[in-house]
């Protein structure tokens, strides 16, 4: 799990050794709380981060439990993000373009550009990219996205607003689980599963 990336997350308390191998707490865990409990946290947490303009408010959040019946700790948290098509997704600008990844958002930008050099029988010049991209942005500006094609998809990744609106929701369920996975020891023990998702709204 990567740091929190907004001072209204609580930091986690992690700790990873050969012996004990790595213990999770996230900054709000409460082993007393139940599912349904930490998850109505979660709920305010989240319209907080809109309150505050770190999500845009036109998202429709929701955030439901799942319980699985085995016991306390075996249950989720599913949270899913619902954002206009027109905010849902961005095209890359040509200089955004890489063969070089290490990030979500560098490798999306090099699945575009593989797609566009494929397209192109492997090779494509500047002024080619460009034209690609140029049309699939005036169908996005457009909001024709009835006429986005499987090509014109492939040049499409998530918008930064989108995407950081992911990690925060995923950042502030994590507030509220445990773990701990110990390989050495054929160990491991989890209180609550986190699962953040995008979807498409309409318009």
């Amino acid at each position: 799990m990567n740091a929190p990336t907004s001072p209204d997350i609580a930091q986690p308390t992690v700790t990873n050794s050969h012996k004990d191998g790595i213990r999770y707490t996230g900054g709000k865990y409460d082993p007393s709380k139940t599912a349904k409990q930490r998850v109505a946290a979660m709920r305010k947490d989240i319209k907080a981060l809109q309150r505050n303009g770190s999500i845009p408010k036109d998202y429709a959040i929701s955030c439901r439990t799942r319980d699985y019946g085995t016991g306390g700790s075996a249950w989720s948290a599913d949270i899913t993000i619902a954002i206009p098509t027109s905010g849902l997704y961005a095209v890359p600008s040509l200089g955004q373009l890489t063969h070089i990844a290490t990030t979500p958002a560098e490798r999306e930008a090099a699945r575009v550009f593989s797609k566009l050099c494929a397209r192109h029988g492997g090779q494509a010049s500047d002024q080619q990219l460009q034209a690609d991209l140029d049309a699939a942005q005036s169908k996005l500006d457009a909001k024709e996205f009835d006429k986005l094609d499987n090509d014109d998809m492939d040049m499409l990744v998530l918008a930064p607003a989108a995407r950081r609106a992911l990690e925060l929701c995923k950042q502030v369920g994590e507030q509220y689980i445990a773990y701990e996975l110990a390989p050495a020891r054929d160990y491991s023990t989890r209180d609550g599963i986190i699962c953040a998702s995008l979807e498409r709204a309409l318009d």
